[in-house]
């Protein structure tokens, strides 16, 4: 089956209102997937006009957004790039606000998520994310998890509801 995800623009949720008083904010690599320049079974191929990868999903992904869409307004928001964002995305059937590279501040060498971007007020944004440089700006509104890189026994997403729960 094939599947077109519906993306917006920054700041854009058409047809949709606030349902939820907290936005949770999600990472992409690292947090909900994982991805490698080598094939291995069952993970899924894009391309890029730079190069391909193979995604992995993170292992209860699916159980993890399903709570998360219920409970959260949601975005994306990663350090890549559109074009691979939007990719991903749709390997995981994900249909939600995007925000990538372009919407970062570039610190040295690192991309920083900027929440300002998001039109929200900070105390109702919450960022989960792999890496803690992400919301250096922010700590208040992060969510660390840790670092996926493919172990199919992981079950960081399952504890992360548990936290989630308490929001």
């Amino acid at each position: 089956m094939r599947v077109i995800a519906w993306l917006c623009a920054a700041g854009d949720l058409p047809g949709r209102r606030r349902q939820h008083s907290v936005l949770l904010v999600l990472d992409l690599d690292g947090t909900l997937v994982h991805h490698t320049e080598v094939s291995g079974p069952g993970n899924n191929t894009l391309c890029t006009k730079e190069q391909w990868f193979f995604i992995d999903v993170r292992p209860h992904a699916q159980e993890f957004l399903a709570f998360a869409m219920e409970r959260f307004d949601l975005v994306v928001f990663t350090a890549s790039t559109q074009e691979y964002a939007e990719q991903v995305l749709r390997i995981l059937q994900l249909h939600v606000p995007l925000y990538s590279r372009k919407h970062c501040k570039k610190v040295s060498d690192f991309y920083e998520k900027d929440l300002k971007v998001l039109n929200r007020p900070l105390g109702q944004v919450r960022l989960l994310d792999d890496d803690a440089r992400s919301y250096r700006s922010y700590p208040e509104n992060g969510l660390p998890i840790s670092s996926w890189t493919g172990d199919p026994a992981d079950d960081e997403l399952l504890r992360i509801m548990r936290v989630l729960s308490n929001l």
